[in-house]
């Protein structure tokens, strides 16, 4: 079914072949799909007793309108994360083998903050004195 079930209490007694008014919400599931329903309305007594005529309903269920295409937002891939062994080793590195920064936790630390780029901790890094 494309519409919610429902559920309206008639709270007044209605007297065999008497007639009375009621409103009816009807609700479409937002899963519903698009396409023409049919579907009978039926009361039902406080026991659970159809009672009256069924009550015909049409229901056509059209596609919501085509929202304009909105360019998508270009979101800039995050850098991959190096390990703690990766840093390590470039920190290594740059202390042995290049000479540079004081102490190799000074290497460490500034290769940690650049997320282990090379070249941005070469130029961050002074040589030793």
């Amino acid at each position: 079914m494309p519409i919610e079930l429902i559920n309206v209490p008639v709270d007044e007694k209605v007297e065999a072949n008497a007639v009375f008014k009621a409103t009816v919400p009807i609700c479409v599931l937002e899963t519903a799909q698009p396409g023409l329903f049919e579907f009978n309305l039926r009361f039902r007594g406080p026991k659970g007793s159809e009672f009256g005529e069924p009550i015909p309903v049409k229901l056509r269920i059209t596609a919501p309108e085509q929202q304009p295409q909105q360019v998508p937002e270009v979101i800039e891939p995050e850098p991959v994360k190096k390990t703690h062994l990766e840093l390590v080793k470039l920190a290594v590195k740059l202390f042995d083998e290049e000479k540079l920064g004081q102490t190799f936790n000074e290497c460490l630390e500034v290769v940690t903050q650049v997320n282990g780029d090379e070249d941005v901790a070469r130029k961050c890094l002074q040589p030793r004195q």
